[in-house]
């Protein structure tokens, strides 16, 4: 959360992993963050806690509620005039390292209302007892509930001050910053209790050990010189993610008919991740002047992840991702082999229908009138009756999806064929960014689909307010979008909902150029899920975004784990760079 006050207290803006404005409070190794604290065990946000298990060592000590322990710090609390909500003894594991052992934690929740050294004091005093209490295992955390909210964000508006003199601040922020760790650089309105803040928002490898202060007060200083007193600083940990699967869900239509847009899309050699198949584009030959359908998705969509590349094909692997796939590449068709749905959806969907089975099959009112059945239906109370027909109807429609989708998985009808061309994981110049010395990133695929699983580009799961179904089409004629206009993608988690944020943030990635990393700066555009919810999940890479008739604006290629942002490119920029790469005289949404 972003703690914006006014006057001398303004200079205190957020930096989430750093130490407070009051010197280096973490040379001892404590952790001091604007809403939370602890010692050098404390888990990296976002976390999650646990219920310490009764074999645990400490477990009978604590687990008593008013036991001692908790009691000794109640005093500590009280002797530094913190007013706290609870104590409680959890196990704590940080959610992006779902597999670690769980830390015995003394939590402490608390509402931090200044921002001095008095909560740090506390857990040192705190520390030093559970250690002379033969209790060295147990970590201490005191925090505000605020810390684990999920930033909330809306769009800049185009009267706040920073509009017009983004493009100069985030420019003097990448020339005057150490770029080690960071991964976006963005502007955006973040809400605190009730109160929207322009914000510099600047987002940060969740492994980084860096402290952040420094470069805190580089950014107070540039929006100093720009005289932008109101806008605040948060600098947070984050993973931003281009390859990934959701677990989506999806209907008997996904196995019986052509594949339609915002459908999952897997890939042979990778089954782990799977991407968002956007829809279909006609590409013009420039000889025949004839036009050709082809699937459109992401190129990391496409390509197995380096630790999953198979040893045959790393050389080639590497090669497509530095320089792109030719049209009709003869290793790439036979390689890149992609699927839909992927095959992760159709077997998290088997044990979905295995569940559901199962638990129907158990419940009372299917056991109790299957025993009355042999009497006869009518023998039963009507309403057991009409209980016992509902669910024995249920546990007939799965058994029968989970047949059909048995046999598409047996007979590989989920083939989708193979990668036509691909863009690489490049970065180039594009028009959509105003200037011309700015890159951004080409990122995109053409898939070869079978005949038979050729479809249409509508999309019929919008919500209830819009037409049932709407074909998304291109335009050569460009429709301005502001942070008023609502976005839509379907994606393989599903369908969703956003706003345009019309200041582009700089985009750092490492990636590996002839066996070295090196970063690269691109500017990108972005869009944010209205209110809290999130406006993508992992595995919608691929999608289109679009208007509400049907207007394609751009498509998904990254978003970020904690906040409501996602990252896209702009639709002409990506039809241009494929009509340079495979040499057609036109393109467009078929």
């Amino acid at each position: 959360m972003t703690i914006t006050l006014t006057g001398h207290e303004q200079r205190k803006r957020r930096s989430n992993g750093s130490s407070s404005d009051e010197g280096n409070l973490t040379s001892d190794g404590y952790v001091s963050e604007d809403l939370r604290v602890g010692d050098m065990d404390i888990c990296a946000l976002p976390v999650q806690s646990i219920r310490i298990p009764r074999v645990n060592h400490p477990h009978s000590r604590l687990s008593t509620p008013g036991n001692p322990v908790q009691r000794a710090i109640q005093g500590i609390l009280a002797s530094h005039n913190i007013a706290y909500r609870s104590i409680e003894f959890v196990g704590r594991r940080s959610k992006w390292d779902p597999h670690s052992q769980p830390k015995t934690t003394a939590l402490v929740f608390a509402r931090r209302n200044n921002i001095d050294n008095t909560w740090l004091q506390a857990c040192r005093q705190i520390r030093t007892y559970l250690i002379q209490q033969g209790l060295p295992e147990v970590s201490i955390e005191i925090a505000d509930p605020r810390a684990f909210t999920p930033a909330n964000m809306s769009p800049i508006l185009n009267t706040d001050a920073i509009h017009g003199k983004w493009p100069s601040v985030r420019e003097a922020i990448m020339k005057n910053i150490n770029l080690r760790d960071v991964l976006v650089v963005g502007c955006y309105r973040q809400l605190e209790d009730d109160t929207s803040t322009p914000t510099v928002v600047i987002l940060v490898k969740n492994t980084s050990t860096r402290i952040w202060k420094h470069t805190r007060e580089v950014v107070i200083g540039i929006l100093t010189d720009f005289n932008l007193p109101g806008v605040a600083v948060d600098i947070s940990k984050d993973v931003i993610r281009r390859a990934g699967h959701w677990e989506g869900d999806f209907d008997e239509r996904s196995i019986q008919e052509p594949v339609r847009p915002g459908e999952s899309l897997g890939m042979n050699s990778d089954h782990r991740l799977a991407g968002t198949f956007g829809g279909y584009v006609e590409v013009k030959s420039p000889t025949s002047g004839k036009w050709r359908t082809f699937g459109l998705t992401c190129f990391h969509c496409v390509i197995p992840t380096r630790d999953k590349t198979p040893q045959e094909i790393k050389t080639v692997c590497e090669y497509w991702r530095q320089n792109g796939i030719p049209v009709f590449d003869k290793q790439a068709e036979k390689e890149l082999r992609l699927h839909s749905p992927s095959l992760t959806d159709l077997d998290a969907k088997v044990r979905r229908l295995e569940k559901n089975i199962g638990e129907l099959l158990d419940c009372n009112a299917y056991m109790s009138g299957t025993e009355m059945e042999a009497g006869g239906l009518l023998e039963m109370p009507r309403s057991q009756r009409h209980a016992f027909l509902a669910t024995k109807k249920q546990i007939s429609d799965a058994s029968d999806l989970y047949r059909k989708i048995g046999e598409f998985r047996d007979k590989a009808q989920y083939q989708f064929g193979f990668v036509a061309a691909g863009s690489g994981l490049r970065e180039k110049r594009v028009k959509s960014i105003p200037n011309n010395n700015l890159l951004t990133n080409a990122d995109w695929a053409l898939i070869e689909v079978p005949q038979h699983r050729l479809g249409s580009n509508k999309v019929s799961n919008l919500p209830s307010t819009i037409d049932h179904q709407c074909a998304l089409w291109s335009s050569t004629i460009h429709r301005p979008v502001t942070e008023q206009t609502t976005l839509h993608i379907h994606g393989s988690s599903g369908h969703s909902t956003g706003r345009y944020n019309d200041l582009a943030p700089a985009f750092v990635t490492e990636k590996v150029v002839n066996g070295e990393i090196v970063t690269v700066e691109t500017v990108e555009h972005s869009a944010l899920g209205v209110g809290d919810q999130r406006f993508s999940r992992e595995g919608d890479s691929g999608a289109l975004v679009h208007l509400v008739g049907g207007l394609v604006i751009g498509m998904v290629f990254a978003g970020s784990d904690t906040r409501n942002l996602i990252f896209f490119t702009d639709i002409r920029d990506v039809f241009d760079d494929i009509k340079a790469r495979v040499g057609a005289t036109d393109i467009r949404l078929s």
